[in-house]
């Protein structure tokens, strides 16, 4: 898991117009920015709370690299009302697309607790397209 977490923070950190910064990305993690240099390098890892902090950090920034790897689409990482636009359907589309074949296999098993956890990714994503459209 730590490779994951390295993989994604070098992509991060290391864009030509990186949208954040090894400070902030420190700040939302609680540690330091050493730390963040020895986790961008796999030498460290984080813990899985400040994982899902900073997961949840870069996706309300628009940025779901590291949600993706481990949540599924829209589930806890961006809550209804507060979804951010990006600039971009692209994403939405793919996880509604994602969204909706799993709610058809849950009904198809039967499995209404499943069923209602996929409805909720799908009005999640639902946010995330009206934050796309009221940034036009």
């Amino acid at each position: 898991m730590s490779k994951v977490i390295s993989v994604v923070l070098n992509q991060i950190l290391s864009e030509a117009r990186s949208r954040f910064t090894a400070q902030e990305v420190a700040e939302v993690c609680e540690v330091s920015t050493s730390m963040i240099s020895k986790v961008k390098n796999d030498e460290a890892e984080l813990s899985m709370n400040r994982i899902r902090r900073l997961a949840q950090f870069l996706s309300r920034h628009g940025d779901q690299r590291l949600a993706q790897c481990f949540v599924a689409p829209g589930f806890e990482i961006v809550p209804r009302h507060e979804a951010l636009a990006n600039g971009c359907l692209h994403d939405e589309m793919a996880d509604m697309v994602r969204a909706l074949g799993r709610s058809i296999e849950a009904h198809d098993a039967g499995d209404s607790d499943a069923l209602a956890r996929h409805i909720e990714d799908l009005e999640c994503i639902l946010e995330r397209m009206k934050a796309e459209r009221d940034r036009l």
